[in-house]
């Protein structure tokens, strides 16, 4: 993807947008659970080759992610879907947050347009301030990547990037 056969610049998905950024900051290996919200991902990640080692609960792709980050001194990256996928990971962002581990938990979420609707919608991450230390919401949806794969990596907190539907 990016640029076809006749010149011009090919429509980039947000999944493949945001594994181009992981692949970037070095990323070869993502724990993770399948889910509706983060379909483009998975397909991104199908793709290019990058494995994602199904986990078959978040909880366990939280920890594993965790793991796989302090073993080998590298981002360990979780991806799980919105809503309870998200809430299952919150223990292990909590240990890495306090162990300052470098991972990256990608969460899906309700897409733009849903996020204002009804009472109470804000984004997960964002009722759980306490142990997160960014919050992508306030630094625009096209830094979060980036700024959470490249300045986690190397040791220091974790960081959560919410990708809407």
């Amino acid at each position: 993807m990016g640029e076809s056969l006749d010149g011009r610049v090919a429509l980039v998905t947000g999944g493949e947008f945001l594994l181009r950024t992981l692949q970037q900051a070095g990323v070869e290996t993502i724990f993770g659970l399948h889910g509706a919200h983060i379909d483009s991902i998975f397909q991104a990640c199908l793709d290019h080759g990058v494995p994602i080692l199904d986990t078959r609960h978040e909880v366990a792709a939280g920890h594993a992610a965790e793991g796989y980050a302090r073993a080998g001194n590298r981002l360990g990256v979780a991806m799980v879907t919105a809503g309870p996928g998200f809430t299952n990971v919150i223990t292990s962002l909590a240990n890495a947050y306090l162990d300052r581990t470098p991972v990256l938990y990608i969460s899906g979420a309700a897409g733009l347009a849903q996020s204002e609707m009804g009472k109470d919608r804000r984004p997960l991450h964002a009722r759980q301030r306490p142990i997160i230390e960014s919050d992508p919401g306030q630094i625009g949806r096209r830094q979060a990547p980036q700024r959470n794969a490249s300045g986690r990596r190397n040791g220091g907190a974790p960081g959560v990037i919410e990708v809407p539907a």
